[in-house]
């Protein structure tokens, strides 16, 4: 757990650096959000369903579950390390105003998603995320709502095929030195 706070903390000090000074109030539109977009508001989606599902039936273990694999597996060691390349001003991508509100709407989903279960760090990512005064907590947000919209089967069928192409790469260099 110590390690999954961890690297909570530093994907929403990323996160953060990646949102200075640029204004990521209005969603992008959906025909300007690259593949890899697609796919993590697709896959947010597909958690926040098995969240709400398990938590109507009290299976905090499944909930738990869900959110660290969509955490750490799919956000950090994934979306993060390709939105990188997008945020970096020096790099001038166009599209990194959707990389940084795909960003910034993942991550604020998933705080309030993993609140019930972890609240001092998400009250800290969620308000220092926002900006908030001291009297607004992540207790009065709301609960993500459905959006059926974000899914995209094609893109994660896409990524899925991407990510085992490159993880196949890696094992094969490894392997072979």
């Amino acid at each position: 757990a110590r390690r999954f706070a961890n690297k909570l903390w530093n994907a929403a000090r990323f996160v953060l650096l990646a949102l200075d000074g640029h204004d990521v109030a209005a969603a992008p539109d959906h025909t300007k959000l690259m593949l890899e977009d697609r796919w993590i508001l697709s896959r947010l989606e597909d958690v926040r369903a098995e969240v709400d599902q398990a938590m109507g039936e009290w299976d905090l273990g499944r909930v738990a579950r869900g959110l660290f694999h969509f955490a750490w597996d799919e956000y950090c060691d994934w979306y993060l390390e390709l939105a990188k390349l997008r945020t970096d001003d020096a790099g001038g991508a166009a599209d990194g105003a959707a990389a940084r509100w795909t960003l910034r709407h993942v991550l604020d989903h998933l705080m309030r998603l993993l609140h019930p279960l972890m609240p001092f760090l998400t009250e800290e990512v969620w308000r220092t995320l926002h900006d908030v005064d001291d009297d607004t907590t992540i207790q009065r947000a709301p609960w993500p709502t459905p959006a059926p919209e974000r899914r995209d089967p094609i893109a994660e069928a896409q990524f899925t095929a991407l990510t085992e192409a490159v993880t196949e790469l890696r094992r094969f260099r490894s392997d072979h030195g």
